[in-house]
């Protein structure tokens, strides 16, 4: 085919900037890609050739444009006036620096959509992480103002538009705990909020069933996650003593302190678990909290905590030693009047004991 850019030219970019709305482009991969591209470079692009290469171009957008943008520019450019070129020389002659040219030209378009997809690879996955951080930061304030349901209901429709995450999973089981608190929390460690008195370990009424959450559901959504992430595994450990499987749930948090993992949070939980067990293994637990004060000291939560394993271990003394650090001003007014009246309990218990000869 002998090429004429007055009319090849012109026919060729009509058929590239109208095609795509005519054609049902095929998938963007060609076997034949490279070839049609040194066809049309060399001007010899015809009858079938033709219909595939623009067929291919209508599914490659950016190879379209580039393709378009070099035909614009060789109409635009008479052949005399090639830079760096005779002024007479031959179309023939020019051919092969049209092709090289060409090519330099497209060599780079091709590689900035390489770049520019790469681009939107890594756009795409940060406006990912960008949608993961949006779902967890409403569904946390959500769990942390009690609206489980809410919660819930967020992040089960993140997963259904393609938002997933273990944290997102370990999120969603805390609201089905009805646990506003994060672990790494302290206060979610509260022995008073499990159902026990200040006086030590006489149980208080277990706590209303929808209180305590749908479990099943919880179990569920911790067994989807990576059974070796230790956030799941502490996870698991709550759960386990929010069903009264205390000596399970020690397991859990025993295998996270010997690993060295969750350190501050499974020794909370450890602690519990020994409280929970009772008899002997209030001693236990007063060790994890004390442990655990260490490096807190300021922590009311805890204090209360080893205060009552401490009353609960006959050890009263001791417990009041541990009640008169506590600041019962951070106290809800309901948990303070309680406190009073253990700390009372505490005092009268000692002076009676003093008073026996």
């Amino acid at each position: 085919m002998n090429y004429q850019p007055e009319t090849d030219d012109r026919l060729l970019r009509n058929l590239l900037l109208t095609s795509g709305a005519n054609r049902q482009p095929p998938a963007p991969e060609h076997e034949h890609a490279e070839e049609l591209f040194e066809l049309f470079l060399e001007g010899k692009l015809q009858g079938e050739d033709l219909e595939e290469f623009t067929a291919y171009l209508d599914a490659n957008p950016k190879a379209r444009a580039a393709a378009s943008r070099y035909l614009e520019f060789l109409e635009e450019q008479p052949l005399e006036e090639l830079p760096g070129q005779p002024h007479a020389m031959s179309r023939e002659a020019a051919g092969g620096w049209w092709t090289h040219a060409a090519k330099s030209v497209l060599g780079y378009a091709i590689a900035a959509c390489v770049l520019i997809s790469l681009g939107l690879v890594y756009w795409n996955i940060g406006n990912a992480e960008l949608a993961e951080n949006d779902v967890y930061s409403q569904a946390e304030l959500l769990v942390h103002q009690s609206q489980f349901d809410a919660a819930l209901e967020l992040i089960e429709e993140a997963n259904h538009s393609g938002v997933d995450s273990t944290r997102l999973q370990l999120l969603a089981a805390r609201g089905a705990m009805h646990q506003a608190l994060p672990l790494e929390d302290a206060s979610a460690w509260s022995l008073h909020a499990m159902g026990y008195g200040y006086d030590g370990a006489i149980a208080m009424d277990a706590p209303a069933e929808e209180g305590a959450g749908d479990l099943t559901k919880a179990n569920d959504l911790l067994n989807q996650a990576d059974a070796a992430d230790d956030r799941a595994r502490l996870a698991k450990g709550w759960l386990l003593l929010k069903e009264y499987q205390a000596q399970d749930a020690r397991a859990v948090f025993d295998a996270l302190l010997q690993e060295g993992k969750q350190t501050d949070a499974a020794l909370l939980g450890r602690a519990s678990a020994s409280f929970i067990l009772g008899g002997g293994a209030f001693n236990d637990a007063a060790r994890d909290y004390r442990a655990y004060l260490q490096g807190h000291p300021e922590d009311n939560t805890a204090r209360i905590n080893l205060a009552m394993s401490l009353a609960a271990a006959d050890q009263p003394q001791q417990a009041l030693a541990e009640w008169k650090q506590v600041d019962l001003n951070k106290l809800p007014k309901h948990a303070r009047s309680e406190a009073e009246v253990a700390i009372e309990d505490l005092q009268s218990l000692l002076g009676s004991e003093e008073a026996q000869p």
